[in-house]
C-alpha cells in the first residue's frame, strides 16, 4: 500500500492501475500507454526511495486491518528498496526493450 499511497499523492496525471494480489504473492503494475517508459521508470525509482525513507506505522499492519499484521516487516522493506535501488540505478528505457 506504500506505493499506492504514494502514488495517489504525487502522479495525479497519470492514470495507474496497481492490483495487489495479496502481501504474499505480489502485485501487478500497470500503466496507461501514454505514461513514458522513463517516467514510469522514475515513478518505480521514487517509490522505493519512498519505502527507503519510510519511518512510522506501517499502513494496514494493525490487527483488524490485516490477517497477516503480524509480518509486516518495515526494516526487511527498505532493505529490499536498497537492493531494487541499485538495481534500478542505471536502467533506462531502453533497457525496458524486449525482443518480440
Amino acid at each position: 500500500m506504500y506505493l499506492l499511497s504514494y502514488i495517489r499523492g504525487d502522479f495525479v496525471y497519470c492514470p495507474v492501475l496497481l492490483v495487489l494480489f495479496s502481501c504474499r504473492t505480489g502485485f501487478y503494475f500497470l500503466l496507461r500507454d501514454n505514461v513514458s517508459r522513463l517516467d514510469a521508470l522514475h515513478l518505480v525509482q521514487e517509490s522505493f526511495a519512498f519505502i527507503r525513507d519510510f519511518e512510522g506505522e506501517i499502513p494496514g499492519s494493525r490487527r483488524e486491518e490485516c490477517g497477516n499484521y503480524k509480518e509486516h516487516d518495515l526494516k526487511g522493506a527498505k532493505e529490499t528498496a536498497v537492493d531494487m535501488l541499485e538495481v534500478l540505478k542505471d536502467w533506462t528505457p531502453e533497457k525496458m526493450e524486449y525482443e518480440v
